[in-house]
């Protein structure tokens, strides 16, 4: 652990403390600028301190309110009228069943894309069609425009064809290079490197197997439960409207880098396999469900928090 400790700037009580005071006051962004931190190392930090959710019980009038006006105002302005947080008050619309339906694209929505996605940007368009980013993001990708990139078409050979790490020197050089370069960079300060990146570069075989900082004696070997199959998986995705219960991004928004749709992963809440009651379960996209390999207690402590909020 000593070999990890040098690479990581450790917070302070004055930090720490002004963390806990403006987290919900201040922007994340202000925050990290504020205490020379990325905007990443803030959010985990204020995970760990459990400052990302609320506990508070819904008061009915708060429940009224919400209700009414969930379609009128903005889910941003009815979180700070409560104090909560904006996911936290997602996750009750959702439970209300007042989320919006996921809206089709209509064919002059398509062509507004295909004509302006090379000259406006995403979010721009977003909110001229009054959705998403990632909607929008999804949608392009979808109808495979190359987004100003060169875009690789079907019959047309790959640089590194036929090309070995035996026969090219350009593949047998270039990952060591780009390891000496970024370790020479971070000792001249000025790039950011993790302690594990570091470590990874000087003992390639520091994170296999139970070298793994994050090995937990072989868990993820263990089989699942019978009854966790796809039927279950599934009921599980409609309960929840098809959407990720962490970042609220729609199933049909998730895609592969091969242009493949991708269906939300089921999360088991408690890191049991065996455990596969439907309250055990919850429905994440592969973004945040790889998120949850760190820090496992504070992510079940969260989600239940989340569910029994949303019930309450």
């Amino acid at each position: 652990m000593a070999k990890n400790n040098q690479y990581v700037n450790p917070w302070t009580r004055e930090e720490i403390e002004f963390l806990r005071e403006n987290y919900k006051k201040i922007p994340t962004k202000n925050i990290a600028k504020r205490l020379g931190r990325t905007y990443r190392s803030i959010s985990k930090k204020a995970f760990k301190l459990n400052l990302c959710y609320s506990s508070k019980k819904w008061t009915k009038e708060e429940v009224e309110f919400l209700k009414k006006n969930y379609k009128i105002i903005s889910s941003k302005e009815i979180a700070e009228k409560f104090g909560r947080t904006n996911s936290g008050l997602l996750h009750k619309a959702m439970k209300l069943g007042l989320t919006l339906p996921h809206r089709p694209w209509t064919k002059g929505e398509i062509e507004f894309l295909k004509n302006n996605y090379k000259i406006i940007s995403y979010r721009d368009i977003a909110k001229k069609l009054d959705r998403t980013y990632y909607g929008v993001q999804s949608r392009a990708f979808n109808l495979k425009l190359d987004c100003g990139r060169q875009s690789f078409k079907k019959g047309n050979k790959s640089w590194n064809e036929g090309l070995t790490k035996e026969n090219d020197e350009r593949l047998r050089t270039g990952g060591e290079k780009s390891s000496k370069t970024k370790t020479r960079l971070y000792a001249e300060g000025k790039i950011k490197l993790s302690g594990w990146a570091l470590m990874r570069n000087e003992d390639p075989t520091y994170q296999n197997g139970e070298n793994h900082p994050l090995w937990k004696g072989g868990k993820s070997f263990e089989p699942y439960g019978i009854e966790f199959n796809n039927k279950l998986r599934e009921q599980i995705r409609k309960r929840d409207n098809y959407r990720c219960q962490q970042c609220f991004r729609h199933q049909d928004e998730l895609f592969t880098k091969s242009r493949k749709r991708r269906k939300l992963s089921i999360h088991h809440v408690d890191f049991d396999k065996k455990n596969n009651n439907p309250e055990n379960l919850i429905s994440l996209c592969q973004n945040c469900h790889m998120q949850t390999n760190f820090d496992r207690k504070n992510w079940v402590t969260y989600f239940q928090n989340k569910i029994n909020g949303g019930n309450k």
